[in-house]
């Protein structure tokens, strides 16, 4: 019985060490061929432009502050074709609040609104985002349709750049021109650096590291994602602010998939074999303000991985999806999950091993080397590319995010015990549903 456990311990810390090497390699080289990622051209100038009509969905809960900001500025972003703002606002507030999000916005709207702005109020007490989305997508299904329009799914506290809407009638227009049909799915990639002179330096170490995958594994899937003769389809998937989506595709194929509208919807586009264009330009979002609201926001996010199995599910019963495709996601999906933990496997397994005299002591200076290649140089990447341009970062800052970069990902493995937490707590009777309908 011991041999076996240590065997298991050496074929987990092999498979950890093999994902840190591969992420070394193709994440780093993902920041540095995407981490400038815009426009090299326009055709905006040219005859016949396509401009679709564009329904931007906010949902909100609890969260009018930012909420009314927001409105404003998405107003500011100029759009040369038809542009309405819904608002959705839940029931699921608190009771105990005097003035709700709702309130918020009904004065706003008759005191400095426009026909443009929309509110839709969501009478459901349990649910999530997503559902506060179709519950819109269900009432307003014959306006929608009468339009050949698109959604943008935004959070209450989204900036995106003020080239957004001009960048997404560029990359229709373009897509119509090289494959003579309209994508399906435009996602924009984020920025999180809203709130970077704000919050301390340990979230600062947060932002670096989440750019440092939208630079080196978001982006460049969506970019591979458009390769259509891959047999092998791509781990890709969309992120719940700056997703937009063709509103006909969404009632052809029963709307946004729930709990979760995001990640679970890219990966079915995977299956699918059906496009992720990423958009050149960025949605400055924010970081999580404390290491406490991170743990949770983890949490939350790792649950996404174990969704994929409920969208693998649908579509082995599709009579029309591809078995091997959705097989080879499931198996990617499971390899997701996995890298939630594979830095603390990684630490734990050595430590274990060297403890049990089944390697050297050496090994752990091998291990840690391999930490900062990974991640380490990855976030050295991504603050003198993108980073560098948007806010000013000390030295001091830029020694830190290296020095402690590998800690970030070692606290991932508290996320997976979190999120295991949640899913516990959705098990229990009475509970629909443990997801905020707005968590980002």
């Amino acid at each position: 019985m011991r041999q076996i456990c240590i065997v298991v311990l050496e074929l987990l810390l092999i498979l950890a060490l093999l994902q840190i090497i591969r992420d070394m390699i193709i994440i780093n080289v993902g920041i540095v061929k995407y981490g400038n990622y815009h426009k090299v051209e326009t055709i905006l100038q040219q005859k016949n432009i396509y401009i679709p009509d564009l329904c931007v969905m906010i949902a909100a809960l609890n969260e009018y502050k930012e909420l009314i900001d927001t409105i404003k500025w998405i107003k500011t972003i100029p759009y040369p074709g038809k542009l309405e703002i819904y608002i959705v606002t839940s029931n699921k507030e608190k009771c105990d609040v005097k003035k709700t999000t709702m309130d918020f916005i009904d004065e706003y709207i008759t005191n400095e609104g426009g026909e443009e702005i929309i509110h839709i109020h969501c009478p459901e007490k349990d649910g999530n985002k997503a559902s506060q989305l179709n519950y819109v997508l269900k009432r307003e299904k014959s306006r929608l349709l009468k339009s050949r329009s698109y959604i943008a799914i935004y959070d209450a506290d989204s900036r995106p750049e003020k080239e957004t809407f001009s960048e997404f009638i560029e990359m229709v227009n373009r897509v119509k021109i090289e494959t003579g049909k309209l994508p399906v799915v435009i996602q924009q990639p984020s920025l999180f650096l809203k709130n970077y002179n704000k919050i301390p330096w340990t979230m600062k170490i947060e932002a670096v590291c989440m750019m440092r995958r939208v630079f080196g594994i978001e982006i460049p899937n969506m970019v591979k994602t458009q390769n259509r003769n891959r047999k092998i389809p791509v781990y890709s998937y969309c992120v719940g602010h700056g997703m937009f989506v063709k509103t006909s595709f969404l009632y052809e194929n029963g709307l946004l998939p729930e709990p979760h509208e995001d990640v679970p919807f890219g990966q079915k586009m995977c299956i699918k074999n059906i496009p992720i264009y990423p958009l050149p330009a960025f949605d400055n979002c924010e970081v999580a303000k404390s290491l406490k609201e991170l743990i949770r926001q983890s949490g939350r996010w790792f649950l996404n991985s174990l969704l994929v199995w409920k969208i693998v599910k649908q579509e082995l019963e599709h009579p029309m999806s591809s078995k091997f495709r959705t097989i080879c996601m499931a198996i990617k999906g499971l390899n997701d999950t996995f890298t939630w933990a594979h830095y603390a496997i990684s630490l734990f397994n050595t430590c274990l091993l060297i403890i049990l005299n089944r390697l050297p002591l050496y090994f752990l200076g091998i291990l840690i080397s391999l930490w900062y290649l990974d991640v380490g140089i990855g976030s050295i990447i991504v603050m003198c590319n993108k980073v560098k341009t948007q806010v000013n970062i000390t030295y001091r800052m830029q020694v830190l995010n290296f020095l402690l970069s590998p800690m970030r990902e070692l606290l991932r493995f508290i996320g997976v015990i979190k999120g295991i937490i949640y899913m516990i707590r959705g098990t229990k009777s009475g509970i629909v549903n443990v997801m905020p309908k707005a968590e980002r």
